[in-house]
């Protein structure tokens, strides 16, 4: 849902930066090394596994979020990166409606820079 603050909205929707554009500077500005980390609802992030193939930028690292035990996916995270390994994917399951340690550590950074 988008929320009151423009600046929050930019970092978190992507109204004004499509998929197609975004992957496009990934593939120009990330160095042989460099890794790609993005969260995104379930469906969009599919859709962004597919436009990222098509640069030769692979996943790399997948985390499922379910918002509570019994509640299906809501969030995918994702890491890709210029070599094609195997990917890693984990689930994470949020607890009483806050963040669990593992959750918190995937996604601090993200916090600090849109709160």
């Amino acid at each position: 849902m988008k929320s009151p603050e423009s600046s929050r909205n930019t970092a978190r929707h992507n109204d004004s930066l499509p998929f197609e554009e975004l992957i496009d500077a990934v593939d120009i500005l990330l160095s042989e090394n460099g890794r790609f980390g993005i969260i995104l609802p379930p469906e969009q992030a599919e859709k962004m596994d597919e436009l990222a193939l098509k640069k030769s930028l692979f996943a790399t690292k997948k985390n499922h979020i379910f918002p509570t035990p019994d509640k299906k996916m809501n969030r995918t995270l994702t890491i890709y990166e210029r070599d094609k390994v195997l990917c890693e994917t984990t689930n994470t399951i949020i607890r009483n409606g806050s963040y669990t340690d593992e959750y918190y550590m995937l996604v601090k950074n993200f916090l600090k820079i849109t709160n």
